[in-house]
Order: structure tokens, then sequence, then C-alpha cells
């Protein structure tokens, strides 16, 4: 029987449990890798939109490959690594499929695989595996933190449920959810990878006309969400897919695999996560590019109503209106 013809069931709960253990062990034995590359190993080997690929990058796809191999010898589907992604959406996808991304934060750690003087590296190794193109078929997902060397993970539970662990323990809500130790909330806006400043800065005030402080983040969207998670920020802002004047650059906007490995472990701990609009993450695709917003609860609906009057989010809202015309018109009406 092809590929293309073969019975899908979708997976039950144990089935996901045991997913999740899988993908913890990927990633864990993927970071260990990466973080033992040698310095003299390391150099840049091609620029694409701007984005510099290096023996870091390539090394460590392989790694992740091998790894899959190892402890996933059983899984049936495709396997799809973050430099491929978007051909992959593209041409078709056989689900269930695995979404690696052995290296994300790729400029932070190849910077400090290689820095005479080191510190923890902000970067680490996502995976995540999804039933379908819709992100709520996510089935489990786990990340490797190069900084703290813990292991993040979520499994689905009920329909747009997640349960969210570090190092195999059940993260408890109540301790990560809300701000500790500080009055003041910080929101970061990104805009690496993008060339629209004034897009950016536009955000920015509009997070300190809400009273909270914008910070720019640490070149790395998953990183910038775990510090949120570990009470350094206190939201994240990510416009760049609607940014004016954008080259369409693939490193230029966000994706789900950049950030797929973690949304899940916020979501179950009740972390509120939606574009510009309000809809939640889990009802976005995996081939489409994101705009995110996350936050506290406590903060979340005041940084939306901030970002909806932003000029560049009104636009885009009007070129939405004047695309998809509602109500239609039925066939045979005058």
């Amino acid at each position: 029987m092809g590929t293309e013809e073969r019975e899908y069931r979708p997976f039950v709960q144990s089935q996901r449990t045991e997913m999740m253990l899988d993908l913890c062990e990927v990633v864990k034995r993927t970071g260990s890798y990466v973080l033992g590359m040698p310095a003299s190993t390391i150099i840049d080997t091609e620029e694409v939109g701007g984005h510099q690929f290096s023996t870091v990058d390539t090394r460590a796809g392989s790694a992740l490959l091998e790894c899959i191999s190892a402890v996933m010898s059983g899984f049936v589907g495709d396997i799809v690594e973050e430099a491929e992604a978007l051909r992959a959406a593209s041409r078709g996808l056989n689900f269930p499929i695995l979404v690696g991304d052995a290296v994300e934060g790729s400029t932070n750690t190849k910077r400090g695989l290689t820095a005479a003087i080191s510190r923890p590296i902000l970067g680490g190794t996502s995976v995540m595996v999804l039933e379908n193109r819709e992100l709520s078929s996510i089935v489990a997902c786990a990340v490797y933190d190069f900084a703290s060397r813990q292991v993040y993970s979520a499994v689905r539970a009920e329909p747009g449920s997640f349960l969210p662990f570090l190092d195999g323990k059940l993260i408890p809500q109540q301790e990560v959810r809300e701000t500790r130790g500080d009055s003041q909330k910080y929101v970061v806006v990104p805009g690496y990878s993008h060339g629209n400043i004034k897009a950016r800065c536009q955000v920015e005030e509009a997070i300190q006309a809400i009273g909270a402080w914008p910070t720019g983040g640490c070149r790395s969207s998953l990183q910038d969400l775990l510090n949120m998670l570990c009470n350094q920020i206190d939201g994240y802002v990510d416009l760049r897919a609607l940014f004016p004047g954008g080259t369409h650059g693939r490193d230029e906007v966000l994706h789900p695999w950049d950030v797929g490995g973690i949304l899940p472990v916020l979501d179950g701990l009740g972390f509120t996560i939606t574009d510009e609009n309000g809809v939640g993450w889990q009802k976005h695709c995996f081939g489409d590019p994101l705009t995110l917003i996350a936050a506290r609860p406590s903060l979340a609906q005041r940084v939306l109503e901030a970002v909806r009057e932003l000029p560049f989010v009104n636009l885009a809202a009007d070129e939405a209106a004047k695309t998809f015309p509602m109500p239609t018109r039925r066939i045979g009406e005058t």
C-alpha cells in the first residue's frame, strides 16, 4: 500500500503520552550533541535571505534525524526538519508528521559555542508531532533548553487541552502563571530578521501606552517565550508577518515550527496565546506564517486592545475584508 493510501488512526492517550516521552529523549540527545560541538568545527557555510547557515545547523540536523531513528524507529509519517519545512508544507504532507528544529536560536548557539568566555546559551532543540495541519492537532512536543539543560514538554489530553511538564514532572500552574518579585510588566517585541524598524517601534509605543515596558528579545522566539514562563518577561508580541515592506524571506516572520514546541506548554499553564484578532493559536495551520500575542492572563486583554489600533493591523484587516466579502451571494440571486 502506498504512503498516500495508508489508513491513519488518531493516537489514543497512552500513545500520545509515550510519544511525549520519546520526544523528550530525542531532544535531550540532540541538544547534548550540539552543546558538545568543538568550537574549531563551527563556521558559516551559506547565506539565504539574510540568514547565515553554519556547520552547527547541518551537523545538528543530522544528529536530530539519527536520534529520531534510534528512539522512534516505529514512527510512521513524514519527518520534517525546520530548514525544509516551507517546501514540505507546500508540496503536501503525509500525516502524522514529526517536525524538528535541531537548533532554535542558531545565532545565539554558534556564537555561544565559539565564545572565548562562555555563558549559558539561549538556544534549544525543539520537536512536535501533529496529526493534521491545524495546530490543535499537536499530539506532543518537547524542548531541550541549552541554557538550563532541562526538558520542557507537553502532551495533548482532551481536545484543545495540554498537560505541561518540566523534566518529567507536572508544572504547577499557580507557580508560574503570574509575575513574581516585580510590579513592572515587560513585553518582548521582536524585530530581528525584519528590516521594518518603524513598524516595530509602533508596536513598542502601543505597549508603552498601556504602562508596560517593551524589550527587544533575544534573537530566539522560543527562548523569548521560555523567558515568560521563567518569570523574566510578561508578554510577547510578534506581528512581523503584518509589517509592511517585507521581502517574505523565510526567517523574516514567525512560523509554527519556530515556537510549536513550547506553545502547548504555555497553553497548558493558562497563558493567553492568540493572534492580533484574538483568534487562539490552535486554530492556525502548520504551513502559515504566525502572528502571535502571548501574555499572562492579567495583561493579555490590554495588549490585544493596544495592538488592534496599529495602522498596519487595521490595514491588514481591511484587506482581508475586501478579499473575503460576507455574506456571499447565492447562485441565481440578482
